[in-house]
């Protein structure tokens, strides 16, 4: 997990800092947060992130689901979308192809102590 840059997508603040806390201690490099989806794609621009974790709905036109497709089309960035950012917009997408794959979600929950599983979600 150490070898992850992780951008982090989230606009509560709190939440935000225990992800980014729970990160840096288990020394995982990371980038943001930002709040919104344009934001995050001109973050991955320059910080080059290996990952993106979505903590909630991005402000702005695009949605999560939709965030991380773009990720994943233009950057090569995948994406893990916990579950509260999960709008009803992205429970109809049976698109995954920007899910990261599982060595890095089994990472991200051991660090974040989280289950979120969008794949549960969207399929």
């Amino acid at each position: 997990m150490t070898s992850e840059t992780v951008l982090v997508v989230c606009s509560d603040a709190k939440l935000a800092d225990h992800l980014l806390d729970s990160l840096f201690q288990n020394g995982v490099n990371a980038v943001g947060p930002v709040d919104s989806a344009r934001m995050a794609i001109a973050v991955a621009t320059n910080a080059q992130p290996t990952l993106a974790v979505i903590a909630n709905p991005p402000t702005g036109r695009r949605g999560a689901v939709e965030l991380a497709q773009a990720l994943e089309r233009d950057w090569g960035i995948r994406s893990w979308i916990l579950d509260d950012a999960v709008s009803e917009r992205d429970r109809t997408s049976g698109d995954l192809a920007w899910s990261a794959n599982p060595r890095q979600i089994e990472g991200l929950r051991r660090v974040l102590g989280r289950s979120d599983e969008i794949d549960a979600v969207c399929l």
